[in-house]
């Protein structure tokens, strides 16, 4: 009787008739969690593309542009004189080849990789919530991810920017996913994949490599402690290969960077290391470019609400949840350490990869609510609570817009001046502002007085016949000077000093939203 039930064959449609049900509600959430990830990627869009050309580039988004023109051995010959590694710089020349150069196209290959954000975040968070390779993803960890990352001010404003912070931050959602793919499915293809995700991050930005520190170390723990166990035996090995793989990779920059640590010992923008910012800095991560100045208070319970995610993160018994966690407070950490031991490198938008780890965790979290109407109230509260800095971003936004700024400068100089009349420019930085918005102004030149130009002031990016110094101006039979200096602008006034002989005849400004543009015309007075 036992056997006849076992091969009772009207058991065997029961079976087959709930595992194609169950598949066929997985395929249903899949597809719904598609659709909502489209949509999302739309808001995206729209958010990110509002004012995108009309604000004008400041310095760092010109230095971009610049290297754009140069061939590719010779970007990474003048990013070893800079202090960034080349990887960003040479994926923004490869895309301004088939795009074209224009302040459209280069902020539009950031808004590229802020959307890769986004879809990384979602992939990561879904799968993050997973306890086992048998368990189901979470879509709802995936889709608030993503929706966090989507209203993130500072993702918003790195997306509207020429510069390489949300190639970074697409780099280390995806690395970590496919790490986190390997400990759950195994995969040899998805730690080769690591590898080159993982050794570009770490050539993105110094501080990528602080990520990556934190992604290997926790897979060598990870790693050991499972080949304890028959299940995980040779995974420890295999981490150590892809370390090592991952290191060589970083290895070629090395003497390189070397050179830029030195740079910045000797003299950077960055001021001394202060105890204070490392509370300060979530809040700045969180609330970026918006005129929101919260008071001290919330400024210590937003740090407060980051430690108590992050030690949830870390007690948790999923690998995704751990995983996320560490990769927020590792990097921060030896962001610290490195700035008392060696020299402070403590600045927020550089902690932005820690940031988005920290939004994915976030939504892991929530989705580990048991109630699913609790579960869903905390997720339209996160969503809500982060409208407010996005919307204060996009006012922010508007109102740099609304500046009449280099535009309006460049307009002037052409209708006041003659052709064979220069244009100085005060120092490199804003004389490659003035280049991108150039439209038609001829005989413009960065004023060198002898004193040369430190290499965070464009010195790098800068050619030998775009700079004119005291004797050139000897040298001209011109009777008429133009200079364009700035005001309020990096905390001082930036003026091109001519020789005595130069008298002022006329001055105007004109507002920009990083300071005031001054316009002067000096006369020459012969003896």
């Amino acid at each position: 009787m036992s056997r006849t039930t076992l091969s009772d064959p009207a058991l065997t449609p029961t079976t087959d008739h709930h595992q194609t049900g169950s598949s066929r509600g997985t395929d249903r959430s899949a597809v719904w969690a598609a659709s909502g990830l489209m949509l999302i990627l739309l808001l995206a869009v729209v958010i990110r593309v509002h004012h995108l050309t009309t604000v004008t580039s400041w310095f760092d988004e010109s230095l971009g542009w610049r290297m754009t023109q140069f061939s590719f051995g010779e970007i990474i010959e003048r990013s070893e004189r800079n202090v960034h590694p080349p990887v960003h710089f040479l994926c923004l020349a490869a895309w301004s080849r088939v795009a074209g150069d224009s302040l459209l196209s280069l902020r539009g290959y950031a808004l590229f990789w802020g959307l890769a954000t986004i879809v990384g975040g979602f992939f990561l968070a879904k799968d993050g919530f997973r306890t086992s390779a048998s368990t189901r993803p979470s879509y709802l960890a995936g889709l608030l991810s993503a929706m966090l990352i989507t209203l993130s001010s500072i993702q918003i404003h790195w997306s509207q920017q020429i510069k390489m912070y949300t190639l970074g931050t697409a780099l280390t959602l995806w690395s970590s996913w496919f790490l986190l793919r390997w400990f759950q499915d195994r995969g040899m293809w998805r730690l080769a994949c690591y590898v080159l995700l993982a050794a570009a991050l770490s050539l993105q930005h110094h501080y990528g490599t602080f990520t990556v520190f934190a992604q290997l170390t926790f897979a060598l723990i990870w790693s050991a402690k499972r080949s304890l166990s028959p299940a995980g035996q040779g995974e420890f090995l295999a981490v150590v290969v892809t370390g090592w793989a991952t290191l060589t990779l970083w290895s070629l920059w090395l003497p390189a960077f070397l050179h830029q640590r030195a740079l910045v010992k000797q003299g950077y923008w960055i001021g001394r290391f202060d105890w204070q910012h490392t509370i300060a800095v979530w809040r700045d991560l969180f609330l970026a470019d918006t005129s929101i100045k919260p008071s001290d208070d919330l400024t210590l319970i937003i740090a407060q609400a980051v430690f108590a995610v992050v030690l949830f993160l870390l007690v948790q018994r999923r690998l995704g949840s751990r995983f996320l966690g560490w990769l927020v407070l590792i990097p921060f950490g030896v962001a610290v350490a490195w700035s008392l031991t060696d020299g402070n490198v403590f600045v927020s938008r550089f902690l932005i990869n820690s940031h988005i780890c920290l939004l994915v965790g976030i939504a892991v979290l929530t989705a580990t609510v048991p109630k699913p109407w609790l579960r869903g109230a905390i997720a339209c509260g996160l969503v809500a609570l982060a409208m407010w800095p996005a919307y204060q971003q996009r006012l922010r936004r508007t109102r740099q817009s609304d500046v009449a700024g280099m535009p309006k400068a460049v307009e002037m100089l052409r209708a006041s001046k003659a052709d064979d009349e220069p244009v100085l420019v005060c120092n490199p930085m804003l004389y490659l502002n003035l280049c991108v918005h150039n439209d038609g102004l001829k005989n413009i030149y960065a004023f060198d007085s002898g004193h040369g130009f430190p290499h965070y002031q464009g010195a790098p990016v800068m050619r030998e016949d775009e700079y004119v110094g005291t004797a050139s101006l000897d040298d001209a039979e011109t009777e008429w000077v133009w200079t364009l200096d700035a005001e309020n602008w990096l905390g001082g006034t930036w003026k091109t000093l001519l020789p005595a002989e130069w008298k002022l005849q006329h001055e105007r400004s004109v507002p920009e939203w990083y300071g005031t543009l001054v316009i002067r015309s000096y006369q020459r007075e012969r003896p």
